[in-house]
């Protein structure tokens, strides 16, 4: 996923460009038991602080089996354990610790926090009714506590690291994406022209409201940075959705019918009522984001594997000249890539525009839905029209009727 190695080095860069208060390490160990662990450690060598706080996965963890909590109980759980400190001036490092644990579990996609004891108070902790030894608490109500303890230049260090979360929480999105119904159908060469093209009507149900969408954000947007961008990039979404016309013109599809009829699939229409309500209700311009930030990212990050099993399928179709039907897939991961492309510019605007815990709530709210819809639309192209893919026993059953 060469955009994301890209994306990873300009924020190294920025980084290594500002000296920082605070030295963060974190750990992640996975046990054969399939226990997964994090040791988050600071260290504040100014002030001569240091101090360590692990958390894991309730699931398969020691505690579960102890305690006899089911999979479905802990399954989005984390367990936070007493952090230690090298001293007692270096307790006062409790609620960034105590922040970047929570931070992790969110990661893991956990959206409730254990514990053992009520030793940290600033976490809200309250014990179970029918598990009174077992103390707990939501994790987006702990970690709000944990930052708003922090004073200014820790919540200011907090910042920096808001874009790596987003950065991790989509790389274990696409990653799983990579290997879901639609991209599994163009590795193993096995897609149908006929989901192809539901796929591209799909695909050009949003796409041809992308730069209505930019405009609006462009227009009810306070700042001029981040409206030069929306500029920047409604210019370079002019009549993309052309290019999937063109495509489908040279799949002989019922280009027509697309224009005046086509009624998007749901999941596909989830997605587009999630930006049209970022920009026609909440009229944020921050949030936006998120959704182009998703698209660019897959197609970003598409190998050249996929363009050539895409075209590799495609000839099977009796198409001579693949690159003829496949304008609209293949040009987007030159300009969403690199460098210097969309999705590059997307993460720098919002490393900037995203300063606060209760804006990156809001944010990865929106980033799950988004990334929710956008997935459902895409492999029910696959799942939902399987009934024009050939499969193993009907290939079987041919051979033997010969």
């Amino acid at each position: 996923m060469q955009a994301l190695v890209h994306a990873e080095n300009y924020l190294r860069d920025k980084l290594k460009s500002k000296e920082s208060l605070y030295q963060l390490t974190i750990e992640i160990n996975h046990a054969q038991e399939g226990q997964t662990t994090a040791f988050i450690t600071l260290r504040d060598t100014k002030n001569a602080r240091a101090g360590q706080i692990y958390v894991e996965k309730a699931l398969h963890s020691g505690l579960q089996k102890t305690v006899l909590l089911t999979d479905k109980q802990v399954k989005n759980c984390a367990i936070i354990h007493a952090a230690t400190f090298t001293d007692d001036h270096s307790q006062t490092l409790l609620p960034l610790l105590s922040y970047f644990a929570l931070r992790q579990a969110r990661i893991w996609q956990c959206h409730n926090i254990i514990a053992l004891n009520q030793e940290n108070k600033l976490l809200r902790l309250a014990p179970l009714a029918y598990l009174p030894r077992i103390f707990a608490q939501q994790l987006s109500y702990s970690i709000y506590q944990a930052y708003e303890a922090c004073d200014e230049t820790e919540r200011a260090f907090i910042q920096t690291y808001f874009i790596y979360e987003i950065l991790d929480t989509f790389k274990l999105w696409v990653t799983n994406l990579f290997q879901d119904s639609w991209f599994s159908s163009i590795k193993t060469r096995s897609i149908s022209k006929e989901q192809y093209v539901s796929t591209l009507y799909n695909l050009h149900a949003f796409v041809k409201h992308t730069t209505r969408l930019a405009a609006r954000c462009v227009a009810f947007c306070e700042s001029r940075e981040l409206r030069n961008h929306y500029i920047h990039h409604l210019k370079g979404e002019i009549n993309h959705e052309v290019i999937i016309e063109s495509d489908l013109k040279a799949l002989h599809a019922d280009v027509d019918y697309l224009l005046q009829a086509n009624v998007a699939h749901p999941a596909t229409e989830a997605f587009m009522v999630l930006q049209e309500s970022i920009t026609g209700f909440k009229q944020d311009a921050v949030l936006m984001m998120a959704c182009p930030f998703i698209a660019e990212g897959m197609t970003a990050n598409i190998s050249s594997q996929f363009v050539d099993d895409l075209h590799a399928t495609i000839k099977t179709w009796g198409i001579k000249s693949p690159e003829s039907v496949s304008r609209f897939l293949t040009s987007h991961m030159k300009t969403d890539g690199g460098d210097d492309g969309h999705w590059v510019r997307v993460i720098m605007m919002m490393d900037k525009f995203i300063k606060t815990e209760n804006q990156l709530q809001q944010f990865l709210n929106t980033l799950q839905l988004a990334m929710s819809s956008y997935a459902r639309g895409l492999n029910a192209n696959i799942d939902d029209m399987e009934l024009w893919r050939l499969q193993q026993s009907h290939a079987i059953l041919e051979k033997s009727t010969i």
